[in-house]
């Protein structure tokens, strides 16, 4: 089932990446929607993607983060793990499924009115907040690969030490 180097199959990891990005995507559309409920009501009345029923989220709206999350998903598979684009620089990579996302997200926006399409400030304020969700998640990635190198690099010296030991 596994291929010989430890790598899950591409239909695994984009279903372990869809499960991931949908609930990241919901939990935080959910935080953003009480907050806007709460601080700034009348955007309810703006954007499809935020004008809740009695009960929360319509079908429609998880159907829309369904979708999002399988085409982010698919993009992270394919340019961010190891199965594809082997030899391309980690920020190269990362640059493109940010590009990938944009699209993706504003897409949806369009498509599904998630807020006015003429309304240049909030194109503004939804490319800034992009840039600035990406750029922290770049920030804690670079941060994440420096801690595990570090750690390898424990072990290693560990090992080493160890095997100089033996010898």
């Amino acid at each position: 089932m596994f291929k010989e180097n430890n790598e899950k199959p591409f239909i695994i990891e984009l279903l372990h990446s869809f499960s991931v990005i949908f609930t990241i995507v919901v939990l935080s559309m959910l935080l953003v929607g009480l907050l806007i409920v709460h601080l700034v009501p009348e955007v309810q009345y703006i954007s499809t993607l935020f004008a809740f029923s009695e009960t929360g989220f319509s079908y429609d709206n998880i159907l829309q983060i369904g979708g999002v999350s399988f085409f982010l998903s698919f993009f992270q598979v394919i340019l961010l793990s190891y199965c594809f684009f082997i030899k391309m620089r980690f920020l190269m990579r990362f640059f493109l499924f940010s590009l990938a996302s944009l699209f993706t997200v504003s897409f949806f926006s369009i498509f599904f009115k998630w807020f006015p399409v003429d309304n240049l400030l909030a194109w503004i304020g939804f490319i800034v907040t992009f840039i600035i969700c990406f750029a922290i998640g770049c920030v804690l990635t670079l941060l994440k690969f420096k801690l595990e190198n570090k750690k390898y690099n424990k072990l290693l010296d560990n090992y080493k030490a160890q095997h100089n030991n033996i010898t």
